[in-house]
């Protein structure tokens, strides 16, 4: 091998080495929590806690218009900057339009979701305080992958697991109810905010941004906004909808253990498969713009890492947690163990092709990505439906959700790797315009 392949190979392992053992002490706290949580908190209590959480998701996948991603693509350090504050400046209006809609839906007059949605009205303040927030945190962490701060954000995201570990304990012992889950959730996805502010942004140059310039690139950068936003809103929701529909269905209790179940389920993700998604991004990235790697390699590289993965955390949870869970969590919580079991479908799929889907987006089809997300909302609301027409079962109902999230999945692998064939081909032809 070329010894500057390996340089950059051992750069690689080591960017995701940075990130992997941040997220495994960040997870670790979590997990050991967990425990902890479910005996100061009851199924319904967190049932309200995940349906906050999973609005909250949403509103931070839109809440800044997705200009965020065009940040670690942009053509220069310049347009990057005037991108982030671009970004930030569409936090506090987003987030005013989001507390509009939010009051809307959550008024007792209006039953969305068999009257579940009703009972986040008493946190809507809350959940825009997260949104604003967390936002801050989610664009300068683009910028920090940009600019490689590895290091930068595995510090950050330690101290984060921290805070909200601790608070959501404390107000547990206080008996804050929902409240103490959703705040500590909120610091889980802010906190090292300045720390990264400092390192990315540059505060100095605020005074000289023109407000042309900031609309010559908002404009530049339009397909941001102009696919993603939609595309953004529609992938969380893919993600977060099951659950404020199986709660809608049967009950704060089942979006409770379903809660639980998927924060189980997504410890391998959150382990490793935000880690491996910034340095996919980077890799991917700078593959594109020196058009000096076959991009399709970089995919299988980390692809193939990630089923491996994905085998072993199967074997574990077939094994090990039918045995440890009566021994960690109470009687209460039983019904959680066979909606892990019943996800492990999800669990797979999800954890391959989920932290390398930005390809579409960063690979030039907005529109495939708009595409597949409609489609996987369309699918999961059309199965809550049929689970609703034939009065089915909870866990019958969470095991189709499973099955139809992991063909979804499927069907994004395939897109994905079409579109690397093409750019490939278009890198040997010569003729690949960048980000076009």
């Amino acid at each position: 091998m070329n010894p500057l392949r390996k340089i950059r190979l051992g750069k690689i392992f080591y960017q995701g080495w940075i990130l992997v053992r941040s997220a495994a002490f960040a997870q670790g706290i979590i997990l050991l929590a967990i425990p902890l949580l479910s005996r100061l908190y009851g199924p319904k209590e967190f049932g309200i806690y995940a349906i906050c959480s999973s609005v909250l998701s949403i509103s931070l996948a839109v809440s800044s218009l997705r200009y965020e991603l065009a940040i670690p693509v942009a053509k220069s350090d310049r347009e990057a900057m005037y991108l982030s504050y671009i970004a930030l400046l569409l936090l506090v209006p987003v987030s005013i339009v989001q507390v509009i809609i939010l009051a809307i839906l959550s008024n007792e007059h209006f039953s969305l979701f068999g009257g579940q949605f009703a009972q986040i009205r008493p946190y809507i303040f809350l959940i825009a305080l997260g949104t604003v927030s967390g936002g801050v945190y989610q664009i300068l962490t683009y910028g920090a992958i940009r600019y490689g701060l590895f290091e930068d954000i595995a510090a950050t995201r330690s101290r984060q697991s921290i805070a909200q570990t601790v608070f959501q304990i404390v107000s547990g012992l206080v008996s804050a109810g929902p409240s103490g889950l959703i705040l500590g959730f909120i610091m889980g996805k802010s906190v090292g905010s300045v720390r990264l502010g400092r390192r990315v942004l540059s505060f100095d140059a605020i005074g000289h941004l023109r407000l042309r310039l900031l609309s010559l690139t908002a404009y530049r950068y339009r397909k941001f906004p102009v696919y993603l936003s939609w595309s953004g809103l529609l992938n969380t929701a893919g993600m977060e909808l099951p659950l404020i529909l199986l709660g809608g269905l049967y009950g704060p209790q089942v979006s409770g253990w379903f809660g639980l179940a998927l924060r189980i389920t997504s410890i391998p993700s959150a382990l490793i498969g935000q880690a491996v998604s910034q340095v996919y991004l980077h890799e991917f990235t700078s593959a594109l713009r020196n058009k000096t790697e076959d991009v399709l390699k970089v995919y299988n590289r980390f692809m193939l890492g990630l089923f491996a993965v994905s085998v072993l955390g199967v074997i574990l949870y077939i094994s090990v947690l039918p045995v440890m869970f009566p021994l960690v969590f109470s009687q209460e919580w039983e019904p959680a163990i066979c909606y892990v079991l019943y996800l492990m479908p999800m669990f797979v799929t999800q954890l391959v092709v989920a932290p390398l889907s930005q390809t579409l987006i960063v690979g030039g089809r907005e529109s495939w990505q708009s595409l597949w997300d409609t489609v996987r909302v369309l699918v999961i609301v059309l199965w809550t439906f049929l689970a609703s027409r034939f009065h089915l079962t909870d866990t019958q109902a969470v095991l189709g959700v499973s099955v139809s999230m992991s063909a979804c999945y499927v069907s994004l692998f395939i897109l994905s790797r079409r579109l690397l064939h093409d750019i490939r081909r278009q890198f040997k032809d010569g003729i690949y315009h960048e980000f076009s």
